[in-house]
């Protein structure tokens, strides 16, 4: 909102929200699905085997995502203008979104660092502080958005990139304190094919969806400028609806449905599994009736 209020519909946007969407596409659906799969399984070592194995496998996590990650960065450092050649661009935003470009795939690949790390802290119950912590790039982005009216657009992309990097040092230093120490190295045993199998029909599905949000915009930087700005400000609605909702119930509730899983106690997990939907069903069902209100 703060950005529609400083830079409208503008090319500024287009190039901003079309540079983070390329790596959403091409980084988040891995690393999203990997996140995803790590719950149920570090659920299961620190149940059964103990905590210590527990952040064994979380640090040989967060080094394969990071790895997987920096490389992913350096491709696109290299070839950020090929990459952009892709869209159907006009000069000034397509050089733009190549500026963008970089920034945007480091901004993309801490942002699901720290989603891993979250995973961890929520099974372990944290909520408060790791949630604090993400507010903590919304108040950067807001300063640099308002500190770039008189600087340069040119600002934006590092703002995001330093909002990220401080949520990273809020999230590790929360972890810190809740007695996690990070230990480089990574083994490609039972265990991490086992999250693979499980990341991979997550990666499908993450994949298909960040296609449908990137096609949308692609087809739209063909449109007069501002069209990628306002099919963006249309999917605020939507985002404020799910964050308001199913995010924070899902935030709570699968922790404690995978930590059912891992004791065998399928009564419990049924019943969890059971109000959820109901909950689901009541929530969605009064949006479609009073959607119209909303809007």
């Amino acid at each position: 909102l703060f950005m529609a209020g400083a830079y409208g519909t503008s090319y500024i946007v287009d190039a901003f929200e079309m540079a983070q969407s390329i790596p959403s596409i091409l980084l988040g659906g891995f690393l999203g699905a990997v996140s995803t799969a790590y719950m149920p399984i570090y659920s299961g070592l620190a149940e059964t085997r103990g905590k210590a194995d527990g952040e064994r496998f979380t640090s040989q996590t967060l080094t394969l995502v990071g790895a997987f990650a920096l490389l992913a960065g350096l491709i696109c450092s290299l070839f950020p203008r090929q990459i952009v050649s892709l869209l159907n661009y006009g000069p000034g935003a397509a050089e733009l979104t190549a500026y963008y470009l970089p920034f945007a795939f480091a901004s993309v690949a801490i942002n699901n660092i720290v989603g891993l790390m979250q995973a961890y802290l929520q099974y372990n119950q944290e909520f408060l502080w790791q949630i604090a912590a993400g507010y903590l790039y919304d108040i950067v982005m807001i300063a640099v958005i308002r500190l770039s009216t008189h600087t340069g657009y040119r600002l934006l992309a590092l703002g995001a990139l330093l909002g990220h990097l401080i949520r990273l040092l809020a999230v590790s230093f929360i972890m810190r304190r809740k007695g996690f120490r990070y230990r480089a190295g990574i083994a490609f045993d039972g265990t991490m094919r086992r999250m693979f199998r499980l990341a991979l029909p997550v990666f499908a599905s993450n994949f298909i969806a960040s296609a449908n949000a990137t096609v949308d915009r692609f087809l739209a930087s063909g449109l007069p400028e501002g069209s990628v700005a306002s099919l963006k400000y249309a999917s605020l609605l939507t985002s404020m609806i799910v964050a308001l909702t199913a995010s924070i119930i899902s935030t709570i509730a699968y922790p404690r449905l995978t930590r059912s899983v891992s004791l065998g106690e399928w009564d419990r997990f049924s019943e969890a599994a059971q109000r959820l939907f109901l909950f689901a069903v009541q929530v969605f069902g009064r949006l479609n009736v009073d959607g119209d209100k909303l809007v």
